[in-house]
């Protein structure tokens, strides 16, 4: 029943969870008998509580909403004089800038059997008067906020059942009535703010006749020439008075058209490089019909004009294609979107041997990676050879002879710098000394003659052994060591490097080494 309950509004309002709404898609269950022929129309727009603020009545009022929220409240006429029902959900969100939350979901055919009070429509559901026989087009009937119960999804069997307790509902029930003095009931017709106000009558266009001018009862009115919905419907001290003037009646349009077409096809296939025409929305001169705006995607570069009420039929020049592509037409309308798709297949022409349109180079069976010339996607391939270059710093070594048998040389860092994407192993190797020297006179060392990656930045060295008495005490000697690197794995790649030893005049019997 509608009762007054100022004490408790405030902890209403806190307790309502509005979060529900995020992401959820509502679906709708008609509840008229079977058999029945029903043309369902959209209700639009917006109703106002100044406790609540606004109630939307389609998702379609706000731009993208129905793609994450399909909500919306229908009409359902069934064809005949006696009208038919509002049915369908509503959304409240509450007031901008103010602390108190939003009621959430509003049902416009509530499945309860403990209706208030049962109107001239079957049921207790909004029901529309299209006849005037109640004496005006009247709503009557009632909805009912979910946030009253346990399970408040809107859904068909949310929205409905156990009630929350009375302390988080604020011991409101969560009816609302449409109308006032159709069937009279003393708990509807005294309110908080008074009666239902009242409406003077106006003809369906919202002209008033001065023959036919005087004062409508209270409740909501179905304004049938205009389209529209007038009056205030009462939902207890919560909602308040809830104008209806911003609700609107509007017969959804048909589906826009969509189609697009390559070279003036459904389907095609074409040779790797062709320039494909696509056109969309019927043959030149004519738009997509019923569309408020269509897209094409991939969109197409440079961008054209959306086709449309705002705009031609469009053309675009894809370019040479090098690969298959799918074309999609998006067209919308208030009633929803509408694509049409076209595929291009691209044969590939790389591999037979003739240099095609947009190929760099073909060269058939022999296509490939490096050492190939020529790539399989037939493009010219940058083949730099893995190799490596060895140098020595200082590429100059010294011996300086002692009174020790042996003498060694000053040590010299070998580097290992590759190319082309070279990884190997370096094996090191002497392979000359000039001019050549007796037997046991020099020995070369290398204390690592394998050279990893991870040494290629000079970790190995090279030193010299020489026997001390073979050193000339008047005049230097001097040598040219030829050092070899190879890969472990390919012979191929190697390269040389030859570093100088100076074998100093020195007493043999003289300083130290």
């Amino acid at each position: 029943m509608l009762h007054k309950f100022f004490s408790f509004r405030f902890v209403l309002l806190c307790t309502v969870a509005v979060a529900a709404a995020v992401g959820l898609v509502v679906t709708f269950a008609p509840s008229r008998e079977a058999g029945a022929v029903v043309t369902p129309r959209d209700l639009h727009g917006w109703a106002w509580s100044s406790n609540i603020g606004w109630i939307s009545f389609n998702c379609a009022n706000i731009s993208g909403l129905c793609e994450t929220s399909n909500y919306k409240v229908v009409f359902n006429d069934e064809g005949a004089e006696i009208g038919g029902y509002l049915e369908g959900y509503a959304w409240n969100s509450g007031r901008q800038g103010t602390q108190s939350g939003g009621i959430g979901w509003i049902r416009f055919n509530p499945q309860e059997p403990d209706c208030p009070q049962v109107f001239a429509g079957p049921g207790c559901g909004p029901y529309v008067d299209t006849s005037g026989a109640l004496g005006r087009k009247a709503v009557t009937g009632w909805a009912r906020a979910c946030s009253v119960f346990v399970d408040q999804t809107p859904t068909p069997t949310g929205c409905s059942g156990a009630l929350k307790p009375s302390a988080e509902r604020g011991g409101w029930d969560g009816w609302i009535a449409l109308s006032d003095g159709i069937d009279p009931n003393p708990n509807d017709t005294t309110r908080a703010g008074g009666t239902f106000p009242t409406l003077y009558t106006e003809n369906d266009d919202g002209s008033v006749d001065p023959l036919n001018f005087g004062e409508e009862d209270g409740g909501v009115t179905y304004r049938s020439g205009g389209e529209r919905f007038v009056g205030y419907a009462w939902g207890g001290d919560v909602i308040g008075w809830l104008n209806f003037g911003g609700v609107t009646l509007v017969t959804p349009p048909p589906l826009p058209e969509a189609d697009i077409k390559a070279n003036g096809q459904d389907s095609l296939t074409v040779p790797e490089g062709t320039n494909v025409s696509l056109t969309w929305c019927g043959a030149s001169g004519t738009v997509c019909t019923n569309a408020d705006s269509c897209t094409v995607s991939p969109s197409p570069i440079p961008p054209v004009a959306a086709p449309g009420k705002s705009g031609p039929p469009g053309t675009y020049s894809t370019g040479p294609l090098s690969a298959s592509q799918t074309y999609t037409l998006t067209c919308e309308n208030t009633t929803g979107p509408n694509s049409d798709s076209v595929t291009i297949d691209v044969t590939s022409l790389c591999g037979n041997g003739v240099i095609d349109g947009g190929e760099q180079c073909d060269n058939g069976a022999a296509n490939g990676m490096c050492p190939a010339t020529c790539s399989t996607s037939c493009t010219t391939n940058s083949c730099v050879a893995a190799d490596f270059t060895l140098t020595a710093d200082p590429a100059t070594i010294v011996v300086d002879a002692s009174h020790f048998i042996y003498s060694y040389s000053s040590p010299s860092a070998i580097t290992v710098t590759p190319s082309g994407g070279y990884a190997g192993d370096v094996q090191l190797s002497v392979i000359g000394v000039t001019p050549i020297t007796p037997a046991g006179f020099l020995d070369v060392y290398t204390p690592d003659e394998n050279i990893s990656p991870a040494e290629y930045d000079g970790d190995t060295t090279l030193r010299t052994r020489v026997e001390s008495s073979a050193a000339d005490p008047e005049t230097d000697k001097t040598f040219t060591v030829t050092l070899h690197g190879q890969d472990s794995v390919n012979p191929a790649i190697a390269d040389d490097v030859d570093l100088t030893l100076i074998i100093r005049a020195s007493d043999p019997g003289g300083g130290p080494q």
